[in-house]
């Protein structure tokens, strides 16, 4: 560049050197100045149109040439960089300080559904959800003001009407424009927040669990309780018991042990319920039936206290 614009002025001094040699011999050795001045002008204006012809046409070549060079070189960058842009997976919008959308890429067109044109024509505010035009305003005013790169997440406005969350990198470029880049999370935003609720549910699943054994563990310690008490007062007086006496505890063992067997039902229930193996089936209940056998699944351990227990 520093050569291409000295050569001019470095040929004009050569130039002005060579017509004073041409005016010296002209004048010394072929005294055509003192024969015919007129003459020796036309001969030094004629040197010096041919001189400075040949020298404008080299120049002009030259710079035609370095012209021409730069100009294939900056076609070359240009398609290159569009290339770059229009094969880049992630979705590319250039705006002005207005939020205009001057350019957008095939990914951009792609992931919201518009055309070029259609993009091209909007600010945006117009692709931005209402109640976060505020939020996003602010995020572009930071841009231009700071100038500083931004990364964070904003939702889109596609033209079947669904919203989008991308991933925006934007930053401001030394032309004053807008250069953003964005991805499409939505799929990864779901699996997130799926994966977020499946880790909440295990988490009550296991207090429910948890909850579950421990009730589980204090109700079967009273029906067991009740069998080791009547199995073994029946083994130590059963010589001393009628065959009544005899009876009633072993109607008192059995219901206990009916009551252990429907605790432990209850719990496979409740093992297949979680694991989605039993439909749903709500059916009509009795209180009155419940409450009759959880009080018989404490009687044995009450009347061994003389502790009598009523419902209504």
């Amino acid at each position: 560049h520093r050569d291409l614009h000295s050569f001019p002025t470095r040929r004009s001094s050569d130039l002005v050197v060579f017509t004073i040699i041409l005016q010296g011999f002209l004048d010394t050795v072929l005294s055509f100045n003192d024969i015919n001045p007129p003459l020796t002008s036309a001969i030094i204006l004629l040197t010096v149109i041919v001189g400075t012809t040949v020298i404008v046409y080299r120049v002009s070549a030259i710079i035609g040439d370095q012209l021409l060079s730069t100009e294939r070189a900056l076609a070359e960058s240009e398609e290159k960089f569009r290339s770059t842009m229009e094969n880049s997976a992630d979705a590319v919008f250039i705006t002005n300080q207005k939020g205009k959308y001057l350019y957008s890429n095939k990914a951009a067109t792609d992931m919201l559904g518009y055309s070029a044109a259609e993009i091209e024509g909007k600010t945006f505010l117009d692709i931005s959800p209402p109640n976060k035009t505020e939020e996003y305003f602010n995020i572009f005013n930071h841009i231009l003001t700071k100038g500083k790169k931004v990364l964070t997440e904003i939702d889109l406005l596609k033209k079947d009407g669904n919203f989008i969350t991308t991933e925006l990198s934007a930053v401001l470029l030394p032309d004053a424009t807008v250069y953003g880049s964005c991805r499409d999370i939505t799929a990864r935003e779901k699996a997130e927040l799926t994966l977020k609720e499946s880790e909440e549910q295990l988490i009550r699943l296991n207090a429910d669990k948890d909850m579950f054994i421990s009730i589980l563990g204090h109700d079967l310690k009273s029906p067991f309780s009740t069998l080791l008490g009547l199995s073994g007062t029946l083994l130590e007086d059963f010589n001393k018991l009628n065959n009544d006496e005899i009876e009633d505890y072993l109607n008192h063992i059995n219901k206990a042990a009916r009551n252990t067997y429907n605790l432990l039902e209850n719990l496979l229930n409740w093992t297949s319920a979680q694991s989605g193996k039993i439909p749903f089936n709500p059916q009509i209940i009795s209180f009155n039936n419940i409450c009759k056998n959880t009080i018989a699944v404490l009687f044995p351990g009450a009347d061994a206290k003389s502790i009598t227990i009523n419902y209504y």
